[in-house]
């Protein structure tokens, strides 16, 4: 932080920029919430109470994703530089993955095909836009078929697609995905002011800045969610900032930028694997998400049985410190491919061996023997599993 012309700045931005984008989400989303019942039944969906990973008792508007692209959007009038541009350029791409989102929030459901394709053209739009591809991946033989146009090109579009689900499905409890999304936005704003990238860094701190005056609303008691907009709006911004990291700067890792967005990218990985183990649909829902076991597992030890107004915003408080680790070993690792590429194995292996820990606390508790229909195996992570709707990922 500076002093220039008797402004104070960040990144070579104004502060106040970042400051009113940040205010004006939460004025924004405070709206909505003072508002609510006048447009809950079209800002939320009534099937949300009954979904099988709910975590909330009463209809709350779930449209928070308009605050953050208004606040983005307002950013942009105050930002100067290339930062105007880049901005401009993302939220941009970003619309059409957004309005699929913002369509799945007021009830109009898509098939996965369909917001996947969302995805797929808000990647499109952002190669165009900002020439910006992932050609390397730090690992030769597939960095060798990278330098393949085609091959990049549908790499890219299903990493940043990757991206945009793996925030929508840590958007689990109050203040999570907006934590997590923070993270990783100041961990690519470290790593881009490190590296002269100041246009990148100003968009991941005007990022910060929004959500957290999202957050002001949404956490601890849960008056706005995010919804699938603001999770996917969210989720490609990050995507997009990391692309355009890598590609400009040769010398950072792409496991670096793994690393900082360590925690959504292991729970979507964990998700997919743990379904087809269990013969299930990826895009089938299910109670098992680390979040959701960690609030069950302070509900049994701590806090006693559907203290859900007390254990829901506990989660971001266990989850936040852990989730800091991988993305400051992605800082400080960014110029060691070898080292970050190990980083992320341990970081794995850590989460995964946490996770089957809260999977054995929660078989050996009888409290927990109501929430799960068993596998036909009668035992792994299925045994704990719903049936249900689908999880409005991509």
């Amino acid at each position: 932080m500076t002093i220039s012309a008797g402004i104070l700045t960040l990144h070579g931005q104004p502060v106040w920029a970042f400051l009113s984008a940040g205010a004006v989400s939460f004025a924004i989303c405070l709206l909505l919430v003072r508002t609510a019942q006048k447009h809950v039944g079209l800002t939320s969906r009534a099937s949300d109470l009954l979904a099988v990973q709910a975590s909330h008792k009463r209809p709350t508007p779930r449209i928070g994703g308009v605050a953050i692209f208004i606040g983005l959007e307002l950013a942009v009038g105050f930002m100067s530089g290339s930062a105007v541009g880049l901005m401009a350029q993302v939220l941009l791409a970003a619309v059409p993955v957004m309005v699929a989102g913002l369509l799945e929030d007021m009830g109009r459901e898509l098939r996965p095909t369909l917001r996947l394709m969302a995805a797929a053209l808000s990647a499109i739009m952002a190669m165009h836009l900002t020439g910006a591809m992932i050609h390397r991946v730090d690992v030769p033989v597939v960095d060798t078929l990278l330098r393949l146009m085609p091959v990049a090109l549908v790499f890219t579009t299903f990493a940043v697609a990757g991206m945009c689900n793996a925030v929508n499905l840590v958007d689990g409890m109050n203040g999570l995905a907006g934590t997590l999304a923070i993270i990783g936005a100041t961990g690519l704003a470290l790593l881009s002011a490190a590296h002269g990238q100041q246009d990148i860094a100003a968009i991941a701190a005007a990022l910060a800045a929004v959500i957290l005056g999202f957050l002001a609303l949404n956490y601890p008691h849960g008056r706005i969610f995010l919804g699938d907009a603001g999770a996917y709006l969210i989720g490609f911004v990050l995507a997009w900032l990391a692309v355009l990291l890598v590609q400009r700067e040769p010398g950072v890792s792409p496991w670096a930028l793994v690393l900082i967005m360590f925690w959504p990218l292991a729970d979507t990985l964990l998700a997919i694997y743990r379904r087809r183990s269990n013969g299930r649909p990826t895009d089938l829902p299910d109670r098992l998400h680390f979040h959701q076991l960690v609030k069950r597992t302070l509900e049994i030890l701590f806090l006693g049985r559907h203290r859900w107004a007390l254990s829901n915003p506990l989660v971001t408080v266990v989850v936040a410190p852990v989730a800091v680790v991988p993305m400051l070993a992605g800082v400080w690792l960014a110029h060691r491919p070898g080292a970050a590429a190990l980083a992320v194995l341990i970081s794995g292996a850590v989460f995964f061996a946490c996770y089957r820990l809260l999977v054995v606390l929660a078989r050996r508790r009888p409290r927990l023997a109501g929430l799960g229909t068993p596998s036909r195996a009668g035992s792994g992570p299925a045994s704990l599993q719903h049936g249900g709707a689908a999880e409005r990922g991509i």
